[in-house]
């Protein structure tokens, strides 16, 4: 069997880490989908949770500064937009969704709602590329 190289193909990016306290949406970073052509995976997790839901919004533009932003459609992801309601034990898999987009930008962004106490959300955002090393 032959073995691949995935490390070369993927770039990992933080898209957030935020202490949530309210119900709000927390925009996270903006993402060029440039020179990505196999799409992005999105991971959203809860190193402390107390209480609350924490659901990805993501959205996309071809203007950098995200004008015109509008919600990528389900139809461009593989699975669904996850959400993070509960503390999960160390070692867990993260909560996840593959995106692909035919614009330029992404933005990902945490929504939150029944949230007293609050939580710290991380999201991060895993770019995949078609570049094959000579």
């Amino acid at each position: 069997m032959a073995v691949r190289d995935q490390v070369t193909l993927m770039d990992a990016f933080q898209g957030s880490y935020d202490v949530i306290s309210t119900d709000t949406t927390t925009v996270g970073a903006i993402f060029d989908t440039a020179d990505y052509e196999l799409g992005f995976s999105v991971f959203i997790s809860a190193p402390a949770w107390v209480d609350g839901t924490y659901t990805l919004k993501l959205e996309e533009s071809d203007d950098s500064g995200m004008a015109g932003a509008v919600d990528i459609p389900a139809a461009k992801l593989i699975g669904s937009l996850p959400a993070v309601s509960a503390l999960t034990a160390d070692g867990a898999a993260l909560d996840k969704v593959g995106v692909f987009s035919n614009l330029r930008y992404i933005r990902v962004s945490v929504v939150s709602t029944s949230t007293t106490s609050g939580a710290t959300i991380r999201t991060t955002v895993v770019k995949h590329s078609e570049y094959l090393p000579t």
